[in-house]
């Protein structure tokens, strides 16, 4: 009995040899990564780190409406927590902004109306393209890594390494604006550093503008350049604003030109009374102003033709009373009493087939035409008869009346 009980304690160990073995085994094969040997590290870029392709954007916060999508996939609702990934795009609505995070030290607030695609984000490099709206970036230093904001077209590119600024991108023109720090815009092989307290833009296809003081207060100068009333017409909108400005009207972008004039007609419709104008600058600042509609035509409810003289007498076509027929004649032809009486072009009967009219085509609906006129006046009362038709048939005729 004694043999199988001294065997015991040897069985055990075994066993729970064999147990670790096996558990040494499936954590060296499924779960242990060996370091990077020195040799990997040297032969890496400069300054590259294995946590590069780990870089993530963190949505920390979203008002309105925000989405998130990429050039071939569907948009889809962003949402605080969510992490952003290079190559994807971000847009907000007219009402919508978002707030992100890369890594603990900056912080990106994309605006209204805006939209974006993360280009690149390494331990060196936080690239974003802003196609249209406006980037505002809180973001300090972290070793050599610096931020890339460019415009729609890759052209204008703003780099900062610690700063807080302001980007809008227009279309047609990237703007900066910078409270802290130093920013620097280059474009088209010319740079201009932006310090604190300064703003510059680029227009497309220019040199950057060398930096100016950030102005005290919005500007935006706005008239109704409208000179008379129209039916088709509510305003026409001429203004002035700062170059690098977005302007919309009734919610539509307006083209800036280089010195921030800008014109755009706003076309009547049933119950509208205005037209809005809306800016935002390079600072973020937004202003909102309203230019009333031009008054439109009154509405011809009724129509008289009067003439000075007291007499009664006809008048044929001149207001001195000769017949026009006669030149330098002053005898008063007889009254109008059928439309043979009238003529039109080249003299012709006004009851024939055929017969021009003095004024030509081109005259009311169906091509009518005024062949001749006469008017009456007696006792202070004034009667205008005209004929029209459209040439096919006998001319009609038509009595204007008090």
């Amino acid at each position: 009995m004694s043999g199988p009980r001294q065997k015991l304690p040897a069985q055990i160990a075994l066993v729970v040899l064999a147990g670790l073995a096996v558990a040494l085994l499936v954590f060296r094969l499924g779960m242990y990564e060996r370091p990077a040997s020195p040799r990997a590290d040297a032969a890496a870029a400069p300054g590259a780190r294995s946590s590069d392709a780990g870089v993530r954007a963190l949505v920390l916060s979203v008002e309105g409406e925000v989405q998130r999508g990429t050039a071939a996939g569907p948009w889809m609702k962003l949402a605080p927590g969510h992490l952003v990934r290079p190559d994807e795009l971000l847009r907000t609505g007219a009402n919508g902004r978002t707030d992100l995070s890369i890594g603990q030290r900056s912080r990106l607030t994309i605006g209204a109306a805006s939209e974006v695609k993360i280009q690149e984000l390494t331990g060196m490099v936080h690239r974003f393209r802003l196609t249209r709206g406006q980037m505002i970036a809180d973001y300090e230093a972290e070793g050599q890594r610096v931020l890339r904001v460019e415009d729609g077209r890759g052209e204008a590119v703003a780099e900062a390494r610690s700063a807080r600024f302001s980007v809008l991108s227009t279309g047609t023109a990237i703007a900066v604006a910078t409270s802290a720090g130093e920013v620097e815009l280059r474009s088209h092989r010319r740079a201009v550093r932006i310090a604190a307290g300064q703003q510059a833009v680029a227009m497309s296809g220019a040199s950057p503008s060398p930096a100016r003081p950030i102005p005290t207060a919005v500007l935006l100068k706005i008239a109704n350049a409208a000179t008379a009333g129209s039916d088709d017409v509510c305003a026409e909108i001429d203004g002035q604003a700062a170059p690098g400005s977005e302007v919309t009207v009734d919610g539509e972008p307006v083209q800036l030109g280089p010195d921030g004039h800008f014109r755009r007609k706003v076309a009547r419709e049933r119950h509208k009374r205005a037209a809005v104008v809306a800016i935002r600058d390079a600072a973020g600042r937004e202003q909102t102003r309203s230019v009333p509609c031009s008054a439109p035509p009154a509405p011809i409810r009724d129509m008289a033709i009067r003439f000075p003289s007291r007499r009664c007498n006809l008048r044929i076509g001149r207001a001195d009373g000769a017949d026009p027929r006669s030149p330098g004649s002053s005898s008063v032809p007889p009254s109008a009493a059928a439309r043979s009486d009238f003529t039109g072009q080249a003299g012709c009967n006004a009851a024939t087939t055929g017969c021009h009219g003095l004024g030509g085509d081109g005259l009311g609906a169906g091509a009518t035409r005024l062949f001749d006129g006469h008017s009456f006046t007696c006792s202070q009362l004034e009667w205008v008869y005209l004929t029209a038709g459209d040439g096919s048939t006998a001319p009609r005729v038509f009595r204007l009346a008090p």
